[in-house]
């Protein structure tokens, strides 16, 4: 039986110590426009606690817990020491998603509110980076959290279709030892699956913003023609309509490069989702 679920494992924002270790960012919360895009797009948001230091999810992560759409998986660790450095948040985010992942395999993800992915222990992956860049819809931060439940409950039949144009791009990269092939092949039904939930928002009185998708396929991929050359010489874009009239660009961007990957890797090519980086993707 194919299992549609997915789920995400976020970790508090923070930023990288020059010395080594991390510090969180802005406190505990996740960023409210981030949040919705998880909520939106994610059947399950695992906002991870560890034994050591409590991480407060704040308001709004609390709502979901009591909607049962979020949860908060308390990982221990032995002896209760910390290196003072903070890389217990992360490690305690790995942890939760290991255990997922050996539960349903295939159908959690990684995010971390962060421009590059960072793991502790974590091993050099050779994956494919990709970004919808200016074509997803997601709610406004002031959007109630109720409407988007609401709006998830209604319009299922619009997000599973992405969902299935999203896996469908995904397996057919992995699969694929020339990714502008693969990638010209699914990109105007995922276009046009996205173009459905931007007009089911308006129909739904839903305000939104035009936001970016960038993840990570962590893996080795040898098989892929280029991947000695590095990023540059494979980056690839298709060109797309922006979603709203006047916004500047859009397009689904692919290229190769070295990337920190949570260990151990799996066989089916864990995802890794960071917060986008607004840059113009060229050909």
């Amino acid at each position: 039986m194919i299992n549609f679920k997915r789920g995400i494992v976020v970790s508090p924002p923070f930023l990288k110590r020059p010395t080594g270790g991390i510090v969180l960012r802005g406190g505990e919360y996740l960023p409210s426009q981030e949040l919705r895009k998880y909520l939106l797009y994610w059947d399950e948001i695992d906002y991870v606690d560890n034994g050591l230091v409590h991480l407060d999810g704040g308001p709004e992560i609390n709502f979901l817990v009591k909607a049962k759409v979020a949860i908060r998986t308390l990982v221990e660790f032995p002896g209760g020491r910390s290196s003072g450095n903070g890389e217990f948040f992360l490690e305690a985010q790995q942890t939760a998603f290991l255990q997922h992942d050996i539960e349903e395999p295939g159908a959690w993800s990684l995010a971390q509110p962060v421009p590059e992915p960072f793991f502790v222990n974590a091993i050099s992956s050779t994956s494919i980076e990709y970004e919808l860049w200016n074509m997803l819809p997601v709610p406004k931060s002031d959007v109630p959290l109720e409407k988007i439940l609401e709006f998830k409950e209604r319009r299922r039949d619009e997000l599973l279709a992405l969902r299935v144009h999203l896996d469908e791009m995904h397996q057919h990269i992995i699969a694929s030892a020339d990714i502008p092939r693969a990638r010209n092949t699914q990109a105007m039904k995922l276009y046009l699956a996205l173009q459905d939930i931007d007009k089911v928002f308006d129909e739904f009185g839903i305000r939104k913003v035009i936001s970016s998708l960038r993840g990570f396929i962590a893996g080795e991929f040898t098989n892929i023609a280029g991947t000695g050359m590095g990023a540059a010489g494979i980056a690839s874009l298709i060109a797309l309509p922006p979603l709203i009239t006047g916004l500047v660009g859009a397009g689904i961007a692919l290229a190769v490069k070295p990337v920190l990957a949570p260990r151990p890797l799996r066989t089916h090519h864990p995802l890794i989702y960071v917060s986008n980086v607004h840059k113009k993707f060229r050909q």
